[in-house]
């Protein structure tokens, strides 16, 4: 696909006997525009239906597709874990500099937060991630402009916890299932 500039999209789902299958097959431009995710996702709704839980790894134009497309249809957006982290790393892992042990806090602390599935945590949710935060804002590495993208990045993970974090999407089900590794 990328001699064409385009982006292959998956579209599986687990059978009875807990292995993949994939029903759907979509070819977008790699820009990934909005428009092309609601001709996909329409095209996927008329012919076999609106998912239940849809994993994506955040792009806003696929994000905004399917609020257009399933909005009305019962259709749960959730994050891929996987892509999560490999955006934690990108936007966190700077601002540790050469102090491992920090960011392996840092980490372990993330995956503590992401994994906890307790229905009574939910409230606990708030104190958590402020503690995460407040771990990573004791580092003193990278310029203020740096660290400025970052803490708004971190910020915006956790206005989004109800797509993410195992204590909300438990709730969803995704035969645990976390990311879009069964498309990948």
């Amino acid at each position: 696909t990328n001699r064409f500039k385009l982006k292959l999209g998956c579209w599986t789902t687990i059978d009875c006997n807990g292995k993949t299958v994939i029903i759907a097959f979509s070819l977008v431009p790699a820009g990934e525009p909005k428009d092309a995710f609601v001709w996909a996702f329409k095209m996927f709704r008329k012919h076999l239906g609106a998912p239940t839980v849809k994993f994506t790894d955040g792009d806003p134009g696929m994000a905004g597709a399917i609020q257009i497309v399933f909005g009305g249809d019962g259709t749960t957006h959730l994050l891929c874990l996987y892509h999560i982290f490999t955006s934690l790393f990108k936007h966190m892992r700077k601002l540790f500099g050469s102090d491992k042990a920090a960011w392996h806090a840092f980490v372990d602390m993330f995956w503590r937060i992401a994994k906890r599935s307790d229905l009574l945590s939910c409230a606990d949710f708030e104190a958590e991630f402020a503690d995460l935060t407040a771990l990573a804002r004791a580092t003193t590495c990278c310029d203020e402009k740096t660290r400025e993208l970052a803490f708004e990045w971190l910020a915006a993970l956790g206005e989004r916890r109800e797509q993410w974090a195992a204590r909300f999407t438990w709730k969803h089900l995704t035969l645990d299932v976390h990311s879009t590794q069964r498309a990948e």
